[in-house]
């Protein structure tokens, strides 16, 4: 059975590519949307397997898409493709019915896996994302501090403060 698969992205770049992507992979593209509302509207219309569902979008985000595509929907089983590797967008995702996660840096292969889960009904989420939720990390990726932390210390030379760097 060839899975049916509706892309949901307010890039047209982005759909263009999983389109091009998912059908050399033998999957069936159903629909695209560029918006939460339209996501909604096409779920109802093509009831998709499996849509993928970007976060950030003009007039609807997907998270807040979400719920509403489920009960448009319910046998629809929702991935969000994002950017954002933030905590709390994830368990939001969960909470409101995502049958995964993942970010868009993720290997294509690792999309069609999870795409291919989620037509059978299994969960498949970021492993470095789950693993910070299940493991109580903290809510913000932790970025790398911009100054150089080198010291040295020569004799007869008082070495630079900290403000100096």
């Amino acid at each position: 059975m060839t899975i049916r698969v509706a892309i949901v992205d307010d890039h047209a770049l982005i759909r263009q590519g999983l389109k091009t992507l998912l059908i050399e992979m033998g999957m069936e593209v159903v629909g695209e949307a560029a918006s939460g509302q339209q996501a909604i509207q096409l779920a109802e219309e093509q009831t998709p397997d499996v849509m993928l569902l970007d976060i950030r979008m003009k007039d609807c985000d997907g998270l807040t898409a979400l719920p509403q595509i489920k009960a448009a929907s319910a046998q629809t089983q929702v991935i969000i493709l994002t950017t954002y590797s933030n905590p709390a967008y994830f368990s939001q995702a969960v909470r409101n019915g995502a049958a995964g996660y993942l970010l868009k840096e993720s290997e294509p292969e690792d999309i069609v896996d999870a795409i291919q889960a989620a037509a059978a009904r299994n969960h498949l989420f970021d492993p470095n994302l789950l693993s910070m939720v299940v493991g109580g990390g903290d809510h913000e990726t932790p970025q790398p501090d911009p100054t150089p932390q080198i010291k040295t210390e020569t004799p007869g030379i008082e070495p630079i403060s900290d403000r100096e760097y």
